[in-house]
């Protein structure tokens, strides 16, 4: 399922993920990219208890390539989510090497809502099917 746009993002190098949720589908994606050689940067994997999440969250997503943030029905009322995609903005405003926020939009997040999340609307991938919210990210 990762295959087609994980070859896309390959080119990448480096990537910092957005949750979205706790959706395996994180996890599946991760998987993917790393296979083809991307490192990919978790919060899940990089923090420990006790860690700051905001502090390390902005430096991942300034110092990675492009910014990757999975949309699902979770992320909709997630106010750290929101909080990421709008860093992530303000990055790709001061930058000038094609830095990317790449929303990925899974089941039960439409279209419609990035108008929400984007001042100008960008290309989205869709990713359809079943998801497992067991948190293996």
């Amino acid at each position: 399922m990762w295959g087609r746009m994980a070859s896309r993002m390959a080119s990448c190098g480096r990537l910092a993920i957005g949750p979205g949720g706790r959706v395996v589908s994180a996890a599946s994606l991760r998987r993917a990219l790393e296979l083809r050689g991307v490192a990919v940067w978790t919060d899940s994997r990089e923090l420990t208890s006790g860690d700051l999440l905001p502090p390390a969250v902005q430096a991942a997503i300034k110092n990675a390539p492009h910014f990757v943030v999975l949309l699902s029905p979770n992320a909709r009322g997630s106010k750290w989510v929101m909080k990421e995609v709008r860093y992530a903005l303000e990055v790709r405003k001061k930058r000038t090497d094609g830095y990317k926020v790449i929303p990925i939009l899974l089941d039960g997040f439409e279209l419609t809502e990035l108008e929400l999340w984007f001042p100008e609307e960008p290309v989205a991938e869709r990713i359809g099917g079943v998801f497992s919210t067991s948190g293996d990210t």
